[in-house]
């Protein structure tokens, strides 16, 4: 799992629950994506991300009640 990118979705992750506090924004795992591209220039696949925040959820708990992911296909 590349760290960088962990860390990149847990600072964005970070940032969007202060807005969701301050400004009652919602959770949206598609801006978390954007984010991640725009403040970094990190490049990785759609399919990615779900496994990258389920990597966030577990290593973060305070974090894990916002994570809002659809399961995954089998």
């Amino acid at each position: 799992m590349n760290e960088e990118l962990i860390q990149a979705f847990r600072n964005a992750s970070i940032f969007l629950i202060g807005m969701i506090k301050a400004e009652g924004w919602v959770w949206s795992s598609n801006y978390l994506r954007e984010h991640v591209r725009c403040a970094t220039g990190l490049k990785f696949s759609n399919t990615i991300s779900p496994v990258v925040l389920r990597e966030v959820a577990k290593r973060y708990p305070a974090i894990a009640p916002y994570i809002e992911i659809k399961p995954l296909r089998k």
